[in-house]
């Protein structure tokens, strides 16, 4: 809300704490998007057959998240 914004933004510049501009519309912050692409590739390229088999898929690829990829992700983040 508006004025909920307007308050925020008093008390942070009030309290001197520094605040990156538009971060919740920066592509570079929303590395998620980026992971849940990849897990959905990676699932569709698995043969599901029920929904149970869905989930366990959907697990072992999620605990199968390559670290170095996520790592490479946040190393793309421009540094403020």
């Amino acid at each position: 809300r508006p004025h909920a914004a307007r308050l925020t933004r008093a008390f942070l510049e009030d309290n001197e704490i520094p605040v990156m501009p538009m971060v919740p519309y920066s592509p570079d912050l929303n590395t998620i998007k980026h992971v849940w692409n990849e897990l959905g590739r990676r699932v569709e390229r698995r043969n599901r057959t029920s929904r149970a088999s869905l989930i366990r898929i959907l697990l072992e690829e999620w605990n199968a998240n390559p670290q170095a990829f996520i790592r490479r992700l946040i190393q793309s983040m421009r540094s403020q």
